[in-house]
């Protein structure tokens, strides 16, 4: 039944999405992450899903009584192009950090949440907290890179820019109405 459904859904903590591999889509649920916690409460992790999600096809969900973690596929951003559920997009782009020092100025690929796509798209990127910190705890950098920055490309192929370090009036040289 219908509720059985829903509640195998909510215990198994999923939604309904689809992954796309070689520009084929293959309906399946999404094991939802996102979810971080310190002294006790909890955070938005949002930069979790940015190295790749947890996905189990849909013929597989539907027909097994007993969903064993080990049916669940790690989803990567090097060999999927995107996901999608509900209304979002997420695309697997290659993006180098150069506000992160070290080994995030390293172009790498990641999924990131598409906002709008035109001439210009629009991403939103989420920084990764540290994993060593000090007497101030996780706390103020959960909450920091929960935050997004918007990342911009020009085109298809162009490279993606953080938004707060693009030279807009360049970008939007060749727009009638700026």
């Amino acid at each position: 039944s219908f509720c059985q459904f829903e509640d195998k859904m909510k215990d198994e903590g999923v939604v309904k999405g689809v992954v796309i591999k070689d520009g084929n889509e293959i309906q399946g649920y999404i094991k939802k992450t996102g979810t971080t916690w310190t002294n006790g409460k909890s955070f938005d992790a949002p930069w979790q899903f940015q190295d790749g999600i947890k996905f189990i096809p849909k013929d597989v969900f539907e027909t097994t009584e007993k969903i064993k973690g080990k049916m669940y596929e790690s989803i990567e951003p090097k060999d999927y192009s995107g996901f999608r559920y509900e209304d979002l997009i997420f695309e697997s782009v290659k993006y180098a950090d150069m506000s992160a020092v070290g080994m995030g100025m390293m172009g790498k690929q990641m999924f990131m949440r598409r906002i709008s796509e035109d001439k210009i798209s629009i991403f939103h990127y989420f920084s990764l907290p540290p994993s060593v910190v000090g007497s101030e705890g996780f706390e103020p950098y959960y909450k920091e890179c929960g935050t997004p920055q918007l990342v911009s490309r020009v085109g298809k192929e162009g490279k993606l820019k953080l938004v707060n370090d693009m030279n807009i009036e360049k970008e939007l040289a060749d727009c009638p109405m700026v």
